[in-house]
């Protein structure tokens, strides 16, 4: 019997220890990014639900993240360590975690794995677990060149030229000349374009007085997710431009307007000369027609 109830209580013991080790069971699962698709050289919001909390079997509970590349997180700290049982009655028996990662700017388009850590102590022992998740990626932004193309001294009219050298295309693009010094806008500061496609180029004018130096234009359009984006490019506005100006300004020279009014007289003499042929040549056609 003595055996027996050894064997008994033996049976006993492990089916306890499988039931309390069996009820502090943790899962993680990813409940949220945002943006979704992430973008390169932007920040992601991931927001993860660790269940189980509530079971006091689980002595510390802890969660934390591993970010490697392409992921970056700021925080010194990252790691959360909550008691067992943290549970109150009509409320969900889980615990929500939400970090701000940071994509680098040469993060490939696609899933990208990102790992976290978690696990909970029980009787002095720590048991821990890592899980996987994707975060998508995708670049969606565009990119483009800025330069001066021309500018007008009498209308004061700077032109810029704008490519889109992006793999993308751009919605709702609007050139913006911000406040600063080495230009003056004399109207809207703000040149509306419109579509731009991935290789395409067009021009902006704004109505405004430079001088020689950096000008700060702003970019402002809508990405592939139909985020609105900003970009500042700097564009050299040369002295050469001021000079073309001025010389395009200046009145024109007695022998300008006499080489264009001679030019003008030599062409009607053509003209005048090219009808009078032809009507001589039809008087004569005329002439032996009657004749026969």
């Amino acid at each position: 019997m003595k055996k027996e109830h050894l064997i008994s209580a033996l049976v006993f013991t492990i089916i306890l220890a499988g039931i309390s080790s069996a009820a502090c069971e943790l899962g993680v699962t990813l409940i949220n990014q945002d943006p979704y698709p992430a973008t390169p050289g932007e920040y992601v919001k991931v927001l993860f639900q660790i269940n189980g909390t509530e079971t006091t079997e689980c002595n510390e509970i802890y969660f934390d993240i591993l970010p490697s590349y392409p992921f970056s997180v700021e925080e010194s700290d990252t790691r959360t360590v909550i008691p067992g049982g943290t549970y109150i009655t009509g409320y969900q028996p889980f615990m929500l975690k939400a970090y701000k990662l940071r994509v680098d700017n040469n993060a490939l388009d696609g899933d990208n794995p990102i790992k976290v850590a978690y696990g909970f102590k029980t009787g002095g022992t720590t048991t821990s677990y890592t899980k996987e998740f994707d975060i998508n990626i995708k670049d969606a932004r565009a990119d483009f060149e800025v330069s001066v193309q021309s500018y007008d001294a009498v209308k004061n009219t700077i032109t810029f030229g704008i490519i889109n050298v992006g793999k993308y295309n751009a919605e709702s693009l609007t050139l913006e000349i911000p406040e600063q010094d080495n230009i003056s806008p004399k109207g809207n500061d703000i040149a509306i374009i419109g579509s731009l496609n991935s290789n395409d180029d067009t021009t902006a004018n704004i109505e405004a007085v430079p001088k020689v130096g950096d000008i700060t234009v702003k970019l402002n359009y809508n990405d592939q997710n139909n985020v609105r984006r900003t970009l500042e490019k700097k564009v050299y506005f040369s002295k050469r431009f001021i000079e073309n100006a001025a010389q395009a300004a200046q009145p024109k020279g007695i022998y300008y307007y006499l080489f264009w009014g001679l030019l003008a007289l030599l062409v009607l003499w053509m003209i005048y000369g090219y009808f009078q042929r032809k009507k001589a040549k039809n008087n004569r056609l005329a002439l032996m027609n009657g004749r026969r």
